[in-house]
C-alpha cells in the first residue's frame, strides 16, 4: 500500500501527512472472508488488494498469523523467504480500528467492523464491570467465568463466514478450543486443534484432503513473542519459524488449492511516548475499559458538567453534533432543563420518528436531517458514537468528521478525540520503563500506573497484508 499522502491540518513534527483509517469499503481484513467463502474471489472484478491467482482456486486456505505486520515482515524479509516470495506481498490492507486481536479476529470471521459485531475491544464494560473479551471473563479469578452471565451468542450473534455453503472447518491451538471468545467468533465451526506448531500443517491437509473448499487457521506465536521480548532476536528467530510452518503448509498443498496469508494487525515499538492524563481528567473517570490503544473512559456520576465542556470543545473544532436517543416524547424537555439544546445541531428521537435504535429508519430519519442541514455531505464522512455496538449494526461502514453523538455521551466519554482535543493541557510524559510493544496479551496492563495512562497505537492499521503462495 502506498504511504499515506498529505492532508491538511494533520501534522507530525515538520511533515503533514493523512493518518491511516480503515478501508471498510476495499482492501480490508473485514473484506477478506465474505469475497472467499463466497466464491466472489474469482470473479473478473476482484480488487487489486486480492491476489489474482485466488481467482482460479478450488481450495482455500487463509492462514491468520498474530501480529505479523506488513511493514515488519517487509523489512525482513530475508528471515522469511516463503511469505516474502507470495503474491501479493507487494502491498498491504488495512486492519480495523481498534486493532486488538480480539475486534480484528472477529471482524475477519464475521466479515464485520467492529461496531457491526459489537467486540468493540479487549476489554468492555459490563455494568460496572469489566468483561475481558479474550477470556471472557468477569475480573481475575478462577470463578469468573462469565459464559452464564454474559452469554456469549446474545452478546455476538453473527455467525462466521458469511455466505458459506459448508461448515468451515477451523485449524487452532488445542488451548482455545471451547473458549468464550471462540465461541464469540468461530461460532459453531468445526475445531480441528494443533498442541505444537510442526501440526498445524498437517491438519491443514487433512482438512483439505477431506475435501473442505476453504479451511481458516489461526498461529499467535509472533504476537507473543513480539509482547513479550520487543523486536530482537527472538521476535526474529519466531518469524524464521513461522515462514517454515508456512513452507510446510505450502507443501501440503494438492492441484488447485492455495494458501492466503494474513495478519490481524501489525506492531510498533512505542517505548516512552505514552500519554497521561492529568488530574483534571482523571477526575471525571470512575474506571477504564478497552485497552493501551484505544480506551474508553467511563464518566463519574455526576460529571456531567464536565462532560459538557468537552461537547464545547467539539463545536470548537467545527464539528457538527447530533443526538440521537431512543427516548420518550418529553426528550425536548429534558434537554432544556439540564441546558443542553444548544450543543446539538439536530435532535432525533425515537418516540416522534416511531422507530427505536438500532432499526435502521431511525438513522435514516437522522442522515435526512443532516443531508437537509449539509446539501452535499457524503455520507461515508459520518461518525455514529454511543456505548453499544449492537445498536450501531446498522451503520457500521460510515466513519467521518461529523459526529453522531449518543445521548450516553453526557454519561460515558466513549472517543479518545474528545479528550485528545485537551491533551495539550493535560500532557505528562510517563517516567519509567515500558515494554515497547505492550499489549492486550500483557498481564501487566492492569496494573495501577497504567490505568493513569492513554497510551498511544501499539498495533498498527496499515500492517496486515494478503500473500498468496
Amino acid at each position: 500500500m502506498p504511504a499515506p499522502s498529505p492532508a491538511p491540518g494533520a501534522t507530525t513534527g515538520t511533515s503533514t501527512v493523512r493518518p491511516v483509517l480503515p478501508d471498510y469499503a476495499g482492501g480490508c481484513i473485514a473484506n477478506l472472508v465474505p469475497r472467499l467463502v463466497t466464491g466472489t474471489a474469482s470473479s473478473t472484478d476482484a480488487p487489486d488488494w486480492m491476489p489474482e491467482v485466488a481467482e482460479h482456486a478450488r481450495q482455500i486456505v487463509l492462514l491468520v498469523i498474530d501480529g505479523l505486520g506488513w511493514e515488519q515482515l517487509r523489512a525482513r524479509a530475508v528471515l522469511a523467504p516463503t511469505l516474502s516470495a507470495g503474491a501479493g506481498i507487494d502491498r498491504a490492507i488495512t486492519s480495523i480500528v481498534p486493532t486488538t486481536t480480539a475486534a480484528a479476529l472477529t471482524s475477519i470471521t464475521t466479515g464485520r467492523p467492529p461496531s457491526g459485531h459489537g467486540i468493540l475491544g479487549y476489554r468492555l464494560a459490563d455494568g460496572d464491570r469489566i468483561l475481558n473479551m479474550l477470556r471472557w471473563t468477569l475480573g481475575n479469578g478462577p470463578l469468573d467465568d462469565a459464559r452464564r452471565s454474559v452469554p456469549v451468542r446474545a452478546f455476538q450473534p453473527i455467525a462466521p463466514f458469511p455466505g458459506s455453503r459448508h461448515a468451515v472447518p477451523v485449524v487452532s491451538k488445542f488451548d482455545f478450543g471451547g473458549t468464550g471468545f471462540t465461541a464469540a467468533h468461530l461460532g459453531d465451526s468445526p475445531l480441528f486443534d494443533y498442541r505444537v506448531p510442526s501440526s498445524l500443517a498437517v491438519e491443514v491437509a487433512d482438512r483439505l484432503d477431506a475435501g473442505a473448499p476453504f479451511v481458516y487457521a489461526y498461529y499467535d506465536g509472533i504476537d507473543k513473542v513480539a509482547h513479550a521480548y520487543g523486536f530482537g532476536p527472538h521476535y526474529d528467530a519466531e518469524l524464521t519459524s513461522v515462514d517454515r510452518i508456512v513452507a510446510d503448509v505450502v507443501a501440503t498443498l494438492p492441484p488447485g488449492a492455495v494458501l492466503l496469508v494474513t495478519a490481524d494487525h501489525g506492531q510498533i515499538e512505542v517505548g516512552s511516548r505514552v500519554e497521561l492524563l492529568g488530574r483534571e481528567a482523571m477526575a471525571m473517570i470512575t474506571f477504564f475499559s478497552g485497552e493501551g490503544r484505544f480506551r474508553w473512559l467511563h464518566a463519574r456520576s455526576g460529571s456531567t458538567g464536565d462532560l459538557v465542556e468537552l461537547l464545547e470543545e467539539l463545536r470548537a473544532a467545527g464539528v457538527t453534533i447530533a443526538l440521537c436517543s431512543n427516548w420518550s416524547w418529553d426528550l425536548a424537555r429534558h434537554l432544556d432543563h439540564n441546558e443542553i439544546t444548544r450543543y446539538f445541531d439536530i435532535v432525533i428521537c425515537s418516540a416522534i420518528v416511531g422507530y427505536r435504535k438500532p432499526h435502521p429508519s431511525i438513522f435514516a430519519a437522522l442522515l435526512t436531517e443532516l443531508e437537509t442541514l449539509h446539501p452535499q455531505l457524503d455520507r461515508s464522512r459520518v461518525a455514529f458514537v454511543g456505548d453499544d455496538g449492537r445498536e450501531l449494526r446498522p451503520v457500521a461502514q460510515l466513519a467521518g468528521e461529523v459526529m453522531i453523538v449518543d445521548r450516553d455521551l453526557l454519561d460515558f466519554v466513549l472517543l479518545n478525540v474528545a479528550i485528545e482535543l485537551r491533551i495539550g493541557q493535560l500532557r505528562r510524559r510517563r517516567r519509567g520503563n515500558q515494554h515497547p510493544l505492550h499489549d492486550e496479551d500483557d498481564q501487566n496492563e492492569d496494573d495501577e500506573d497504567d490505568q493513569d495512562g492513554l497510551e498511544v497505537l501499539t498495533h498498527t492499521l496499515r500492517d496486515p497484508f494478503t500473500a498468496l503462495l
